[in-house]
Formats: C-alpha cells, structure tokens, sequence
C-alpha cells in the first residue's frame, strides 16, 4: 500500500484551510444560532462542504502533479525512440517483448497456461496463447513473441515471411505483438532508450 506523503507546503496549506473553516464555521455559527437557535447544522453543514472541497482539490493536485512528471518522460521517450537507428528496432521490440513476459512469475505461467484451452495455444511455443492473425490466409496459431521472432529471422535472413500453417507468405498482421503495455513501465521504456543509444 502506497504511503500518504506530506510536505511542508501541504502541511501550511492544510492548516492554513483548517483555520479558515474554523473561522468560517465560528462566524456561521454565531449568526445561525442566533436565528434558528442551534449550532449544530451549520457545523456539519461546514464540515461536509469543507470535507468535499478538501477532497476535490487534492484529487486535483495528485492529478496535476501526475501529468506534469510523465508529459516530460513521455516526450523525451517517444523523441529518442523515433531517433533509434533502423538496425536496432528489432532490438527495441525484442526488449519490450522480454519485458512484457518479464512481469510473471513461473508458477503464474504455469497457471496461465493451464488455462488455455489447447486450440487456443500458440502451435510454435504452446505457452502463450495465439493472438496474431496473419493476412491473407487468417490463421490465428502464434504468439506476439513467435509472430515478431518469425519475422525477425525472415527480414535478417532476407526470405519472405510465412504462414507456419499453410506457408503462404503474410502480407499483414492483426493482433498486438505487447498484448498487456500495462507491464510496461517508462523506466523501463527509458532503460531501453539509453541502452540503445550507447
């Protein structure tokens, strides 16, 4: 469980807001009571706003905060990766694949494979499931690791890529090589970058 930080500039702002609703319920308080009689409304009345503008504003500080760190890295990736050499793309989507299957553990893999049903395995490595069709013939049989390792080999080796099936030669993908980018943190992204780029 992540642990709730707390500067010295929240920790004035939150005691400069908790003295102003002090303030504000006082005075509330005072001029309800002497209309209506009770003090009590207005203080929970105080407190629930209080509490709702307290929430809202750190929903949006966390927000913001959130955005200003990662629009910078996103930017620096996404320009360093678009200025990577040709010849080392595959080595970019090699180590984003690695890092993709990285995130399990090995009695996780054994329980996700279990869980495939057997038609449903990648027929190159049976430990993934197919998720790559390829076009024209649309077989759906390997995995976004066997897909780009097939055609890795094919574009080194200079020959067409085929179908593992039916051997006619792909024209296309559909299916996602990274099928959970989720795994996938800009550290690592950043990692990858500047290994590249020594």
């Amino acid at each position: 469980m992540d642990a709730i930080r707390i500067n010295g500039g929240q920790i004035i702002i939150y005691g400069l807001s908790f003295l102003s609703l002090i303030l504000v319920n006082n005075v509330m308080t005072l001029v309800l009571f002497s209309y209506l009689g009770c003090s009590f409304v207005p203080m929970a009345i105080v407190l629930v706003i209080y509490g709702f503008l307290l929430l809202c504003w750190s929903k949006y500080s966390r927000k913001s905060k959130t955005t200003s760190e990662t629009k910078p890295d996103r930017k620096f990736l996404m320009d360093a990766l678009r200025s990577v050499e040709t010849s080392k793309i595959p080595y970019v989507v090699d180590r984003f694949l690695e890092l993709d299957k990285a995130g399990e553990t090995t009695e996780e893999q054994e329980e996700r494979i279990s869980r495939i049903p057997l038609d449903s395995c990648c027929v190159v490595c049976l430990s993934s499931e197919a998720c790559i069709r390829t076009l024209p013939c649309s077989h759906t049989v390997t995995c976004g690791w066997c897909a780009w390792q097939s055609l890795k080999i094919s574009f080194e080796n200079g020959t067409p890529h085929r179908c593992v099936i039916c051997r006619t030669e792909i024209e296309d993908f559909t299916g996602s090589l990274i099928k959970n980018l989720m795994n996938i943190k800009w550290k690592d992204v950043r990692k990858i970058v500047d290994e590249i780029k020594e």
